[in-house]
Order: C-alpha cells, then structure tokens, then sequence
C-alpha cells in the first residue's frame, strides 16, 4: 500500500520548467522585425525625395541650358542686327525687331530667374521635409523600442517569478511527497500491529476454549 501511494505521486517540474525563455525570444524577433520595418520606412522616403531633388535639378539644368543656349542666340542675333543697323543705317524696322528681341530676352531672363528661386524653395522645403521625416521616424523608432525595452524588461520580471513560484511548489510538492510516504509507513506499521493484536486475541481465544474443554471432561 505504501508504495503503490508514493508511486502515484508526480513527479516534481524541474526549476523554471513552465516557463522556457520562448517570451523573450518572441520579443527580440518581434524588435528585430519592427526594426527592418522602420529601416525599409526611412529609406524609401529618404529614397523618394531624393529621386525629386534629383529630377528637379535635371530640370533646372536644362532650364538653364536652354536658357543660356537662348542668350547665346540672342546676343549673336543682335550683334548681326547691330552689324546690319551700322552699314544700312538705322531703319524703324530694324530697331522695333530689335527691341523685339531685347524684349524676349528678358522675359526669358525673369522666367529662368523665377523657375531658378521657386527650384531653390522648392529644394530647401524639400530638404526640409526630408529631415523633419527622418526625425519623426527616429523619435517613433525610439519610442517603440523603449516600449519594447520596458515590455522586455516586464517579461523577464514575470518569468523571474514564475520560476520563483515553480521552485517553490516544486519543493512543497516534494515535502508533500515525504510527508505522503511518512503516512504511509505509519499506516503500514499501524496494520501489522494491528494484524499482530487480532492474531494474538485469536490465539488467547483458542486457548481460552482449550481450557473449557479440558475442564468439562
């Protein structure tokens, strides 16, 4: 009876067994993975402004080639003019195509200026843009990963305790299991006894109808 009881008893968890760790490398590959996130976030906007920047300046350079291709064009067209103006004379028409052309001249001349300071706003405002992102990213990548630090930092608390918590019904349990055993010898002994007093009772019975047998003859 006593080892059937001490047998049936089950056998104690090892330290920290119901908790294996799988909290806190589910935290560091969920870290890691916001990480990548948050990298792949930055870079593709950083990735995309440049791109415009770049596209701009394209631009701003042809502007300024077809600009300075024009000026070219304008000034060898005066000169002719100028040349034309000096042997034929100073005729109504020559100095209105003249002045024609001054004109064109500088409204291409205000329009490059303009196209240049609205790129120039344009690329400040840009650049701009682009740092103000990169610090709104960095401010919620920090912030997320003092949230995942603190949430990392709870869970190692829960683990630490729930290990606590094992070693310690692990050594009641084992202390219930001594106790289990200490019962059960007790009982044993308690039934040999107490077979050893019916036996004894059964054999003063016996020899008690000896002697009232030997007396009635």
């Amino acid at each position: 009876m006593a080892s059937g009881a001490g047998k049936a008893a089950a056998q104690p968890p090892g330290p920290g067994s119901a908790v294996n760790g799988t909290a806190a490398e589910f935290a560091n590959i969920e870290q890691e993975l916001y990480d990548y996130q948050m990298h792949s976030k930055m870079c593709k906007k950083i990735a995309q402004l440049t791109k415009v920047i770049y596209s701009l300046n394209m631009k701003n350079e042809e502007q300024e080639a077809a600009l300075q291709a024009l000026s070219q064009a304008h000034h060898e067209e005066l000169h002719r003019i100028l040349m034309e103006t000096c042997h034929e004379g100073e005729g109504s028409g020559l100095r209105t195509r003249l002045l024609g052309l001054q004109d064109s001249l500088d409204e291409q001349q205000r329009a490059g200026a303009q196209v240049q300071a609205d790129f120039e706003c344009f690329r400040i405002q840009a650049e701009e843009r682009e740092r103000e992102t990169e610090v709104e990213l960095r401010k919620k990548f920090e912030e997320r990963l003092q949230a995942a630090e603190e949430e990392l930092q709870e869970a190692k608390a829960k683990i630490g305790a729930a290990q606590e918590e094992s070693v310690r019904l692990s050594k009641e349990l084992h202390k219930a299991e001594e106790h289990i055993q200490e019962l059960d010898a007790q009982c044993e002994g308690l039934h040999k006894a107490a077979d050893q007093e019916e036996k004894r009772r059964e054999e003063e019975r016996q020899r008690e109808m000896n002697r009232k047998r030997r007396r009635r003859r």
